[in-house]
């Protein structure tokens, strides 16, 4: 197969009215076999725009500052315009063939730093996987003509980020490494008596900052958030199936006091423990199922740079 591009641009004067709208710069399907497919990231114009490019066919090569990367079918990156790094195809590389899609808004890099910080610059997605089928979407309805107007074009861009983050938070456990898997297990099983997060590492062959990247890889949370939820979901099925006082609970489950566990399950599920207990809402009926609080980012200290 030759050569091919199927590339769309967009700009609209209409976007929808609320502050700082994600907008949709461009999409394509392509495919190459030329050597000069060459980007240098650094001399790419444009500000706060965000690219995500994903392998159907070939292979093509990204560089980062960090690492190098061939990027097979069934694999993706995502990089921030202009940046440092490189993409293009390699000389060992018959054809590159791909779908990409940028993106733009004065607030993306905020509301996106978590999942770049996540996944870094490159990572696997399925075929199947809800983001590729919304990106094959997304191309489909831009060469059918179909996205004309910027609410249309915002709404596709919100979609296909929210199924990127949902993708990279639930990455299958299955291919979780063995210590990931060892320690999830032993969370499970020794939720009660685990002094310290840390011991969950001090097991394990890789460094504790590697451990903890890997565990919040495919367990969606952190080591600590991962404790505090198992911990939190037993005490509220204590709460419903016992007559055990909150201190009582506290201490089966892991928590220093009834005091800390009332703060704790206040903050992640917005009920104290005894309005939990005393309420028959259908809505509180079953097993608890809970995910962390929402934390405000981390301001970088910039005052001795």
């Amino acid at each position: 197969m030759s050569e091919f591009k199927d590339n769309y641009s967009f700009h609209f004067n209409e976007q929808p009215a609320f502050t700082n709208p994600l907008s949709l710069v461009s999409t394509g399907w392509e495919r190459t076999t030329s050597p000069d497919y060459q980007w240098n990231g650094n001399e790419r114009t444009g500000e706060n725009v965000l690219l995500f490019q994903y392998t159907l066919s070939g292979y093509g090569l990204l560089q980062t500052s960090a690492h190098q990367y061939e990027v097979h079918a069934g694999q993706g990156f995502l990089v921030w315009l202009p940046s440092d790094h490189h993409y293009g195809l390699p000389n060992t590389s018959t054809h590159w063939e791909f779908l990409y899609v940028m993106f733009k808004g004065n607030e993306l890099q905020t509301t996106t730093r978590d999942l770049v910080e996540r996944v870094g610059s490159f990572f696997h997605a399925s075929p199947d996987a809800s983001s590729i089928k919304i990106l094959r979407e997304l191309h489909q309805l831009a060469k059918d003509g179909q996205i004309r107007d910027g609410y249309l074009a915002s709404s596709l861009s919100y979609q296909f980020l929210l199924e990127l983050y949902r993708l990279q938070s639930n990455v299958p456990f299955v291919q979780a490494p063995s210590y990931i898997q060892e320690a999830v297990q032993f969370i499970t099983m020794h939720f009660a008596t685990i002094d310290s997060i840390e011991t969950l590492s001090k097991h394990t062959s890789v460094s504790r900052a590697h451990f903890y990247r890997q565990f919040r890889r495919y367990t969606g949370l952190t080591a600590n958030d991962y404790l505090v939820k198992v911990r939190l979901e037993q005490a509220a099925m204590l709460l419903k199936q016992s007559k055990q006082s909150l201190d009582d609970i506290a201490h089966a489950v892991g928590f220093s006091s009834g005091h800390y566990l009332s703060k704790v399950f206040r903050q992640w599920i917005g009920l104290t423990p005894g309005s939990y207990r005393r309420s028959t809402s259908q809505a509180t009926s079953g097993k608890l199922i809970v995910s962390p609080p929402l934390r405000p980012k981390k301001k970088r200290d910039t005052t001795n740079e």
